[in-house]
């Protein structure tokens, strides 16, 4: 069987000597066209013959046609890299400080509430939960379920006041 014969719809194939010559002959060109666009030029150019091998018919300027599809995918990769990079500039600049270090964290007033804030929540959490065992002897269930076992309510509702 040809190769032909073994794809699917039966279209005529670019032949694969051509393909080479082309590539051998071209390759380094279309990577400097691409390369005044993009940081990866190699997979642009690979992409057009890529692109170029599932033609069904080879263009009138195969050469013409590869320059226009490299420049045309470099400069789609070129603005891809500048929307991600836009992104994470704008989402770095954006995020919070997740990292203090505690002489910094001593001196930040806002930092130093919120500490506070979560200690005193603490606090109340296991004063509660010891309030709970000291009523029941045991500390409270993980839930509170129903009569088929389906849980209701978490163990916090059972510390309630």
């Amino acid at each position: 069987m040809t190769a032909k014969h073994l794809q699917k719809d039966s279209r005529p194939l670019i032949p694969h000597d051509f393909l080479t010559s082309l590539w051998n002959e071209h390759s380094a060109t279309l990577q400097l066209i691409a390369r005044s666009h993009c940081s990866n030029p190699e997979d642009c150019v690979q992409e057009a013959f890529v692109r170029l091998s599932k033609q069904t018919h080879l263009p009138g300027d195969p050469m013409a046609w590869l320059v226009r599809v490299t420049r045309n995918e470099a400069i789609s990769k070129w603005r891809s890299e500048n929307r991600r990079k836009s992104h994470e500039q704008k989402h770095a600049s954006e995020r919070t400080q997740w990292f203090i270090a505690n002489s910094v964290a001593n001196d930040t007033p806002n930092v130093t509430s919120q500490a506070a804030v979560s200690r005193k929540q603490m606090k109340q959490i296991a004063l509660a939960m010891h309030f709970f065992y000291d009523a029941h002897n045991c500390f409270p269930p993980q839930a509170i379920v129903n009569k088929e076992g389906k849980p209701l309510l978490s163990w916090r509702v059972l510390l309630l006041p």
